[in-house]
């Protein structure tokens, strides 16, 4: 992003994302400052209205990553960064950053029970940011702990979420979250039943990240600092 600004950034490589946010499809603009490594980052804000289970959201509507097939094709690195910025505390509140295979507009749903995507997201149950995934089937969500809130009052952190897919396997991504303000990182194997645990390796994904405040009547939302896809093929 520019910074100090609602002007859409600069693409490279890079599918132009269909925004939700402020009831329409307008960025929120966030000023640079040096107040902490969140407002030291250039952003642009997505959020929701004031109304219950509203949302704000940033997706490409083309498909074209997947995992590796375990013979050199498919494959990727997936790198994010990220800042909660809800207006006020909000309980039951939703998120989810990644890749999936749903490219339609999203909608108020559990993230953790949804099929054929990789990400980092907040369940409802608490501020914790968890990975989620899944193939056919959604896999049991990773809880990161205290140290990773993803669901926050104030613009006081910021993360980077980096997911890899190896050409040279069918049913394993490796993922690292980190807290930009003191580089602390948790990181960890995805691994399972090729297109169970995991979605195939025939199966396109694309980028998706959405926010909604579920079922509380209260502005939420989150900054976007950068994205970046990198694949082989």
């Amino acid at each position: 992003p520019p910074g100090n600004a609602a002007t859409p950034p600069g693409i490279f490589g890079f599918t132009a994302p269909t925004v939700v946010s402020n009831g329409g499809s307008a960025y929120t603009s966030r000023s640079v400052a040096t107040t902490n490594v969140a407002t030291r980052m250039r952003r642009l804000g997505l959020v929701t209205t004031s109304v219950a289970a509203t949302m704000a959201s940033q997706y490409i509507t083309q498909k074209q990553y997947t995992v590796g097939d375990g013979a050199g094709l498919g494959g990727f690195t997936f790198i994010a960064r990220f800042t909660p910025t809800d207006a006020a505390t909000t309980t039951g509140e939703r998120f989810f950053m990644g890749l999936s295979s749903t490219v339609t507009a999203p909608t108020n749903v559990d993230p953790a029970a949804q099929t054929n995507q990789i990400g980092i997201a907040s369940l409802g149950t608490d501020d914790h940011c968890y990975i989620v995934y899944g193939g056919s089937a959604a896999q049991s969500a990773i809880d990161l702990g205290s140290n990773f809130l993803c669901g926050q009052t104030n613009t006081t952190q910021a993360f980077e979420i980096a997911l890899f897919a190896p050409p040279s396997s069918n049913n394993t991504v490796y993922y690292q979250v980190t807290r930009l303000s003191d580089s602390l990182s948790t990181s960890g194997t995805l691994t399972g039943t090729a297109g169970t645990a995991l979605p195939s390796s025939s199966t396109l994904l694309a980028y998706r990240a959405w926010k909604t405040n579920n079922a509380t009547a209260a502005v939420v939302g989150y900054d976007v600092g950068s994205i970046y896809i990198e694949t082989d093929q």
